[in-house]
């Protein structure tokens, strides 16, 4: 054997330092490739810069070596001659057998694995001591901008096994940094207090430590710069600009003092708005839409909700593609601003088709009933846009995407091309709760909302609790005409047994049979009708009933007619964000049974967003009870407010009038107010169904011939925990009563699970 080079390659052989002395050329006769056992022979040759019948010599030996050497598949390459055979044999780099991680609790895994795999770090891949001493640098980087600078990252790396190498991460995250100040330099028009109050970060607000907004992390430090730059631009700033940003650690790495630098520049006001290009429909049609009015300060907010607004509209009318460019004209002398909307509005188009995809169980005509535009008509963004709206507010999806792609070889027509994603629709719970009221609650309950991918609605739910006790199946037909009429029915019994509340005393048996019709009105209106009949046997408690009361006892039975007037333009049923919800309810205990009495209620309640992820919620609810025919209103059908569900902070059921025993008995006449405002748990933003609350409430009920008196309200502030869990809801409330009497029943903690939130 002849030897052509022989060597162990190493990082200074790659780069071309010291060689083997020269071997005489020879011309290949045959490769024989020795040592690849993970790596195929065939890619070795493909590496290898030398085929048979070519002449080597040591320069060519040496770039072989190196671009055998370069590929990151072997840590020793080595070339011979055998005869007129070119042997090459190579010993493989070990491979990344496994990769874990230690302590890491901050980070999301998944995501560090794939920001390994940019420095070839990853399981089944070649091993390198780069790749991991980089992949231990971005491991600290991330922790760093979450705001922990006092963390510590050692990689373990265990040769021992025969296949490979496998790593270990070992973590010590440390405490993140908080914010000890934040200063703004520059400012004279705003005081700190005003602009710091745009940042969801924070150097000094009060229980910040629970929301996580002192701590420090650049990507939310970069969101609140860009809340600062929207603030300044829409209050007439146009020329505002952020400087600079210092961010400085203190020498033990826990605290971090920010600095912003900015120049606010002069305030700027609308002098002029028009538009221009082809608007396709009258210019005062679309004055309407615009928000800013000339004299305003200029507004960068108002001026893209113009924009939007006037795009809906010009697409209605066919024009999918339709730009609309806001061209601003400065006047520096004057500080003034020309507006003008630039309309191109493309070409006009049609819907070709809908199509549907992912829709494993439900069934395609569920989905299309709620398309608002329809299929060989005019494209209209409105109307498009509601579409999804209706689609994901069905809640049969996690997730509900819309394009419109043109159709191949028509200008003239667009597809709808609707993705959604499939959540469970079908439940069954058999749990143990508590709550306030009913103490222990044992409930079990099958549902499902989309049966058999129909769309149909099924529950039967058994409930057993301290006070009720009930049983109640439900079905529901949303479209059982295809004009959207809906027929559903119920079957219901409850048992009642109010002795362990601090209110007038009684038990019922309760048991009914219930048809319903619903109306569609309009897209945001419904009306739907529901006729029971139902028949109770009520029995008095521990204390003596007047004769009032005591005409409402043993059995009786009732012919209730009832009326709901909705309207709904809320973006979704299970998490709105979004829209109002308002009901007008109308009952009648009719002839036919042993009562008189009329039930009328109504209830608004608006949603908006507020930063990125929260909402506020604000509602009012007044309700009032009368009877007729010289006849009274039944004693179990009052009104009574206080509690989990109407104003926290007080005893269930407490407000209102009182027998001369001090005991609530309900009233005629309700009164409710609530607001809330719904945020994310910091570390659990991603997570749909847990949130943080902080809500105001108010209410009081009035009997018979009582006038209403404000005075008399109650009102309590609070926060609150919400998590929709697999086994059901979960709420905790904490209640601080602010306007109260010495004598109402307070409760300050409410904590429910299994029950409705």
């Amino acid at each position: 054997m002849h030897v052509l080079r022989k060597v162990v390659v190493t990082v200074v052989a790659a780069v071309g330092a010291a060689l083997a002395p020269a071997a005489a050329a020879f011309t290949v006769e045959g490769i024989d490739i020795r040592g690849a056992d993970r790596i195929e022979e065939g890619t070795v040759r493909n590496y290898l810069p030398v085929e048979v019948g070519e002449e080597v010599d040591p320069p060519a030996a040496q770039r072989a070596i190196h671009a055998l050497y370069e590929t990151g598949f072997f840590r020793d390459v080595q070339l011979l001659r055998e005869n007129g055979t070119l042997v090459v044999e190579v010993e493989e780099k070990p491979v990344v057998t496994g990769i874990t991680f230690q302590g890491m609790e901050e980070l999301q895994e998944d995501q560090v694995r794939e920001a390994f795999q940019s420095f070839g770090l990853e399981e089944r891949k070649m091993f390198s001591r780069s790749g991991l001493r980089r992949a231990t640098l971005e491991l600290e980087r991330q922790y760093n901008a979450q705001g922990y600078y006092a963390v510590e990252v050692n990689a373990e790396t265990d040769a021992s096994g025969e296949e490979g190498v496998a790593i270990t991460f070992e973590v010590d995250e440390g405490r993140p940094a908080k914010i000890s100040q934040i200063a703004i330099v520059g400012n004279e028009r705003f005081t700190d207090e005003t602009l710091k109050g745009q940042f969801n970060l924070t150097d000094s607000a009060a229980f910040a430590f629970l929301s996580g907004k002192d701590q420090y992390a650049r990507q939310n430090l970069m969101a609140d710069l860009e809340s600062l730059r929207s603030y300044y631009m829409d209050r007439g700033h146009l020329n505002f600009q952020v400087d600079s940003t210092q961010v400085q650690l203190s020498p033990e790495r826990q605290h971090v003092f920010v600095t912003i630098n900015i120049t606010e520049g002069a305030q700027y006001r609308l002098e002029e708005v028009s538009f221009s290009g082809d608007t396709v429909v009258p210019e005062e049609d679309l004055w309407s839409l615009v928000e800013l009015e000339e004299g305003d300060l200029f507004s960068r907010s108002r001026v893209q909700k113009s924009v939007e607004a006037v795009s809906q509209r010009v697409g209605d009318e066919g024009f999918a593609f339709a730009n609309v460019n806001p061209m601003p004209d400065v006047d520096e002398e004057a500080r003034t601003v020309d507006l003008d909307f630039r309309v191109s509005p493309g070409r006009r188009v049609s819907v070709n088709e809908v199509n549907i995809e992912g829709n494993d169980r439900t069934q395609d005509r569920v989905i299309r009933r709620e398309f608002r535009q329809m299929e060989s008509a005019r494209y209209q963004t409105s109307k498009i846009q509601r579409s999804k709206e209706r689609v994901n507010r069905l809640g049969y999806f996690d997730s509900v995407n819309l394009e419109t792609p043109s159709v191949p070889g028509r200008n003239d027509a667009v597809d709808l091309d609707l993705s959604v994603e499939e959540r469970p629709t079908g439940q069954f719970s058999v749990g143990v709760g508590y709550s306030d009221v009913e103490g222990v609650l044992f409930t079990s309950s099958i549902k499902q909302n989309n049966l058999f991918g129909r769309g149909q609605r099924l529950s039967l739910q058994a409930d057993i609790g301290g006070v009720n006790q009930s049983l109640n199946l439900s079905v529901t037909e949303p479209y059982f005409t295809v004009d959207g009429v809906s027929l559903g029915g119920d079957v219901y019994y409850t048992k009642r047994d109010t002795d362990r509340l601090t209110l007038f005393r009684y038990s019922q048996d309760r048991a009914g049979l219930a048809g319903r019709l619903g109306f569609p009105l309009s897209e945001y209106w419904r009306d739907s009708l529901r006729l029971a009949f139902e028949q109770t046997d009520t029995e008095s408690g521990t204390l003596e009933l007047g004769a009032e009361e005591e005409e409402f006892l043993g059995t009786q039975d009732h012919l209730l007619l009832r009326n709901t007037l909705t309207y709904d333009s809320r973006d979704s049923t299970i998490f709105p964000r979004k829209g109002w919800k308002n009901e007008l309810i109308t009952e009648a205990s009719l002839p036919g049974g042993d009562t008189r009495y009329l039930r009328g209620n109504v209830k608004s309640q608006v949603y908006f967003p507020l930063l990125s992820a929260s909402t506020v919620s604000l509602g009012v609810e007044a309700g009032r009870l009368e009877g007729y025919n010289g006849e009274s209103v039944p004693f179990y059908e009052h009104f009574y407010l206080g509690g989990a569900r109407s104003v926290r902070g007080f005893d269930t059921y407490s407000l209102g009038p009182e027998d001369p025993d001090g005991n609530p008995i309900g009233g005629v006449t309700k009164l409710q107010a609530n607001s809330e405002f719904i945020f994310p748990i910091p570390g659990a933003e991603d997570t749909q169904g847990i949130r943080g609350a902080v809500f105001a409430d108010a209410g009081w009920v009035y009997g018979p011939g009582q006038e209403i008196d404000p005075s008399e309200l109650r009102a309590s502030v609070g926060i609150g925990f919400r998590w929709f869990s697999p086994m059901g809801p979960l709420r905790f409330d904490y209640a601080v009563p602010v306007q109260y009497e010495p004598e109402d029943d307070l409760q300050r903690f409410q904590f429910t699970i299994g029950t409705n939130m």
